[in-house]
């Protein structure tokens, strides 16, 4: 992509051609020819004109945004390892460690095809809210926000009556695990699912105060959550101190307890008085992402939404178009899951146990790099909303380049260190030796895998949500399962070889990404 610099002093405003004389003429009046040095008292005396470029204040902006995104990544994933290491030692309590680890997989697997949909759905509140915070319409983001809210919660209630009526035929289909395996699952996954309405309670408001740049609020919450899970999770998984081990059981009353506090309290943030439901953000308001253009351009998202007449049914159905592709790209993702499931436990019960443990390693570093998703697609979306598609632009640059520099650090650490990683997780010595081989695979393709969201953020926050969608369906099914199943019906070769077509659809996945962000041309800089 050819990009334009911008010269000291001076700035580059692109004309296009409007539908009123009243755009015309402020285009008249801007057009610089960009061949010659502006004269430096036109600039000084033209309102529309930005001021220079500053990289030190888009570098504040973006951490002042990332930081609690990655704080809140990492204690996402530090619960689940910790209750997946509490699971690991059931062998130690006398429970079954494997049948654990195997029940509690299948049944997450199929929870979070409830959990993926809330969160998609609530990209779309995301990108919505990014935007009208652009133009300065807080009546709209109130609007947004309840309208997320309440078709959330009501698509959560259908879920949990399908799961207390169908888990255990669904997982027997699916999975045919062992009869001990799909009783431990079942009963994980309705208590799980007895709490779908908080869950999308908890999405919602996420994807709202990050919509208005508020990432504190969701790292606080997530604290919260993780300490509630984490301190129910000793005496309801391991027995301490009272002795009576509840195992799969446990973890799902611990988690389900969690997020219904949570949720509650998320509430109160969100609707309280000077609440983000009901008072203007000062998200960045001394920094470059304040600033908003008087033409405000409109950008892929806008023109319907402007139009918009904002009753609660029409912003639902709205929110649900822009975070549906986002849903069915993670779907994609989970149904391939599933799929690999059934490959890896084939394997047996080892090597499905180490898949899993490697998954919670890698989530370390995995989680906290999809921050920089989370934050180009919030900014994106702010910025073009305002009209400031070559500032955009910049900080799209900078996210670039301050993940690359994480994702190298996360590499080395699996590359380098998988054995200490998985010690942490378990005692079990098959489990390791596994597990370390599956940290050092996915360790080299950290970079490809984790600029995806990058990429896809941008075009997200531009409202694009369909593209990235494709390009994860293209790695995941065309890609990753037909050699999954290939490597599994037609050669005799190890559990590794089924973890390197992983490794082929991420790097497939990132260079459709980079394509699709090139031909959409986000920030119009070429």
């Amino acid at each position: 992509m050819k990009q334009r610099a911008t010269n000291e002093g001076s700035s580059e405003l692109i004309t296009s051609e409007n539908e009123t004389n009243e755009t015309n003429e402020i285009n008249e009046i801007n057009e610089i020819n960009e061949t010659n040095e502006p004269d430096s008292e036109n600039i000084e005396n033209n309102p529309n004109t930005p001021e220079p470029i500053d990289h030190k204040i888009i570098r504040r902006d973006i951490w002042q945004l990332i930081i609690p995104i990655i704080l809140e990544g990492i204690l996402s994933m530090l619960a689940n390892v910790i209750s997946m290491a509490m699971l690991g030692r059931l062998d130690q309590y006398g429970a079954s460690m494997v049948q654990a680890v195997s029940a509690r997989g299948i049944a997450a697997q199929i929870a979070n095809i409830m959990f993926f949909l809330f969160r998609g759905v609530s990209v779309g509140g995301t990108i919505l809210i990014s935007q009208a915070l652009g133009r300065e319409d807080e009546q709209r983001i109130s609007r947004l926000a309840k309208a997320l809210l309440t078709s959330l919660v009501v698509a959560a209630s259908i879920g949990t009556v399908i799961v207390f009526l169908f888990a255990e035929p669904i997982l027997r289909v699916v999975y045919s695990p062992e009869p001990e395996v799909l009783r431990l699952a079942t009963a994980n996954l309705k208590i799980v699912g007895a709490a779908f309405p908080a869950m999308a309670v908890m999405s919602s408001v996420t994807g709202i105060f990050q919509g208005r740049g508020n990432t504190r609020t969701p790292l606080a919450l997530t604290a919260l959550y993780n300490m509630i899970n984490i301190a129910l999770g000793f005496p309801l998984i391991l027995g301490i101190p009272f002795g009576i081990v509840g195992g799969v059981v446990g973890n799902g009353i611990a988690l389900a307890s969690a997020q219904y506090v949570t949720a509650a309290v998320g509430l109160y943030l969100l609707y309280r008085k000077g609440g983000a439901a009901r008072q203007e953000n000062s998200f960045l308001s001394h920094g470059h992402a304040h600033e908003t253009d008087a033409r405000m351009p409109q950008t892929h998202a806008d023109k319907a939404a402007v139009g918009e007449k904002g009753k609660g049914a029409a912003l639902a159905k709205s929110i649900w178009a822009k975070g549906l592709p986002s849903s069915f790209e993670s779907l994609f993702w989970q149904l391939a899951a599933i799929i690999l499931s059934r490959v890896l436990l084939s394997y047996g019960d080892t090597a499905y146990s180490a898949n899993q443990m490697g998954l919670q390693a890698e989530s370390l570093v995995y989680m906290p790099m999809m921050g920089f998703g989370i934050a180009t697609t919030t900014l994106t979306g702010k910025l073009l909303g305002a009209g400031k598609k070559e500032l955009g632009h910049h900080y799209f640059n900078e996210i670039r380049k301050m993940g690359l520099v994480m994702m190298g650090l996360g590499s080395l650490v699996l590359i380098l260190f998988p054995g200490p990683i998985m010690r942490l997780l378990t005692p079990n010595q098959e489990v390791i030796e596994l597990g370390s081989q599956y940290l050092r695979i996915m360790g080299a393709i950290q970079i490809p895998q984790n600029m995806v969201a990058i990429y896809h953020g941008a075009l997200k926050g531009a409202g694009i949500t369909l593209r990235p969608m494709v390009n994860s369906f293209v790695g995941l099914w065309l890609v990753r399962v037909p050699l999954s199943l290939a490597v599994w019906l037609l050669t005799d070769w190890p559990v590794t070889a089924v973890w390197l077509c992983v490794a082929v659809d991420q790097t497939v996945t990132f260079a459709l990404s980079v394509l699709a962000y090139r031909k959409y041309d986000v920030f119009e800089m070429r």
